[in-house]
């Protein structure tokens, strides 16, 4: 699995990081990539009568390859993702950097413990 910073393909502003499920080389080969975008999770306080299907979008993203030449460190590159659907790529589960990682899972954990006792305070 890959990691790209993902940019507006105009304005060249980075929009968000992400994991891919391919390896660099393969992004490198493809060029173009194709990622499901899924609506942002709802909870529907009526009883499911029937089963319902995960609508989504896509987003369709330009790789291109990052080089540079640092005194130290030699030649390092980079992947970098551009897309013209800033609006879609905001909505893609951002990949945290390792710093984040502890505390966005112990926020996101207790969101679900509160909206579970939500859930059934209001059933």
């Amino acid at each position: 699995m890959a990691k790209i910073l993902i940019f507006d393909d105009f304005l060249f502003e980075p929009i968000t990081f992400v994991d891919v499920p391919f390896r660099g080389t393969e992004l490198l080969e493809r060029r173009w990539i194709c990622l499901p975008v899924y609506p942002q999770r709802y909870y529907d306080f009526k009883p499911m009568t029937k089963p319902q299907s995960i609508e989504f979008n896509t987003i369709d993203i330009r790789i291109e390859r990052f080089r540079r030449d640092h005194e130290a460190y030699g030649i390092q590159e980079s992947l970098l993702g551009f897309t013209s659907r800033d609006d879609l790529a905001r909505l893609l589960i951002p990949s945290w950097l390792p710093g984040q990682k502890g505390a966005v899972n112990e926020l996101m954990m207790q969101n679900d413990r509160l909206t579970e006792m939500i859930m059934r305070v209001l059933r």
